[in-house]
């Protein structure tokens, strides 16, 4: 699956968000990344969430900081929240697989800058192994194995042989099933890889990119 960051978090104020939000307004505008700032008065129906949003590249999922009434981090596209979901902590994640390394670390280094200025409490979940060890190694390692099975992946599902046998009524189970198959036989057991309705939607991304690029 492709390298992925998740945090979640609580600020110690929920009046600090004003100043976060300034904050990493300047930090992209320094560094020339993208940014989305949401910073009308709550309501109870809209807006629910307050915060900026920021991409270090246009292709790069979004690295959210959007907050709830009470300070809590929470996922930009949510319908409504109601009483229970307010008080409750839950995952923010980001893909960077496609930018690189280097750009995964820049998002760890700010996060954990933002926890150590803002919040009260914040956890920090890091697919690639950089955080919290800071291994650089460790993570293009990572960063390697990733995009070699999200390659190998590409190369089954464009493979002849493979599209004879499925088409588009095909059961997502049976594909994926079919899948980890030939996986298993292409790179053995011993390096166990768990194929995953991810990992077709990490092969449309890297496909949808470079094709861009072209």
């Amino acid at each position: 699956m492709a390298i992925t960051i998740q945090y979640r978090g609580k600020l110690r104020n929920v009046n600090l968000i004003n100043t976060l939000v300034a904050e990493v307004r300047d930090i992209c505008k320094a560094n020339q990344w993208l940014f989305d700032a949401q910073l009308r008065p709550f309501h109870t129906t809209f807006p629910l969430l307050r915060g900026v949003s920021l991409r270090m590249d246009k292709d790069m999922s979004s690295l959210d900081l959007y907050f709830n009434k009470n300070g809590i981090l929470f996922p930009s596209l949510v319908p409504f929240l109601t009483e229970e979901q307010h008080n409750k902590m839950v995952f923010v994640s980001s893909t960077t697989q496609f930018l690189g390394f280097e750009a995964h670390i820049k998002a760890i280094n700010l996060l954990t800058y933002l926890d150590k200025k803002y919040f009260q409490t914040f956890e920090l979940r890091d697919s690639g192994g950089y955080y919290p060890t800071l291994n650089r190694e460790a993570l293009k390692e990572e960063f390697a194995k990733s995009e070699k099975i999200i390659l190998l992946i590409k190369e089954i599902i464009e493979s002849h042989s493979f599209q004879q046998e499925f088409n588009q009524a095909t059961p997502p189970s049976v594909l994926i099933s079919r899948l980890q198959k030939r996986v298993d036989k292409i790179i053995g057991t011993a390096q166990k890889v768990i194929v995953t309705t991810d990992h077709i939607l990490d092969v449309m991304d890297y496909v949808r990119l470079i094709n861009k690029k072209k």
